[in-house]
């Protein structure tokens, strides 16, 4: 009686693992699928940044300083902020914490330029 309790368990257990090995390795394939989206559409958002924050630079030492200048650099503090510590948070890399130091030093020579200005 022992000895076909045994033989059954083992049947269940193979019959599980047939079941459970292949349902784990499809979450795995979706999970790496995720990961990879969210790096490509973390890279896709870092290139957005870094090209607003060209964008925004050269519009401010062309065009002295206008209120759409002004606009758009709250509008680049708060993308740039909310990328950082996404970058940072997201995928555990210091990727965020150099963005960050740089769009600060952008920051401050853009408040030195527009200070100069006015």
């Amino acid at each position: 009686m022992t000895a076909d309790l045994i033989k059954l368990l083992k049947r269940l257990f193979k019959l599980a693992g047939f079941v459970l090995l292949p349902l784990s390795g499809i979450a795995y394939l979706i999970k790496g699928a995720a990961a990879m989206l969210a790096l490509f559409s973390g890279g896709l958002l870092a290139v957005a940044g870094v090209a607003l924050m060209a964008f925004s630079a050269n519009y401010v030492f062309v065009k002295n300083g206008s209120a759409f200048v002004t606009i758009g650099i709250h509008f680049l503090k708060v993308f740039v902020t909310a990328l950082a510590a996404w970058l940072f948070v997201r995928h555990e890399s210091l990727l965020g914490v150099f963005f960050g130091i740089g769009y600060l030093l952008m920051v401050l020579a853009m408040t030195i330029y527009t200070r100069d200005l006015n």
